[in-house]
């Protein structure tokens, strides 16, 4: 096993150790073991699985914020978003932008008026970010304030 694989093996195996949920225990464990035989495949699971629960701790933080604070949707979601690692870090924005099922060129020039491709990896993932959180986002407050506009 080279170096980078036998790495992220060793992160899978210690993320499985600390994980409080089975399912995803269990998971862990299973990418480490086929991590031999498919270690781009290996890679790519594993940064949506870390996508996947990214998107909606956010999402949760979002509709808490709404629901207890009071908050505006559209401005809790910038603030949860503008201030999320993954979209801070450089080399977290190739995660979001590898995980992802959006289109940041897409969402850049419907979204933000502007042509062509974002101007950095950190525009692409909060972009990519931005609209998954709001499509994960489930609360009655946010949907009420969403029907008002």
């Amino acid at each position: 096993m080279s170096g980078p694989v036998h790495y992220l093996a060793d992160m899978l195996r210690e993320a499985a150790e600390r994980c409080e949920d089975e399912h995803d225990r269990r998971s862990y464990l299973y990418e480490a073991r086929q991590i031999d035989e498919d270690p781009l495949g290996v890679a790519y699971r594993m940064a949506q699985f870390w996508y996947r629960h990214e998107v909606g701790g956010i999402a949760r933080e979002v509709e808490r914020r709404c629901r207890e604070e009071g908050a505006d949707v559209s401005d809790a979601m910038h603030e949860e978003c503008d201030g999320a690692g993954c979209v801070i870090y450089t080399r977290e924005n190739y995660g979001v932008m590898m995980a992802s099922q959006e289109c940041a060129w897409d969402l850049w020039g419907e979204n933000y008026g502007h042509e062509g491709a974002p101007s950095s990896p950190m525009h692409a993932a909060y972009v990519l970010l931005h609209e998954d959180v709001s499509n994960a986002v489930e609360c009655d407050a946010c949907e009420s304030e969403d029907d008002n506009d």
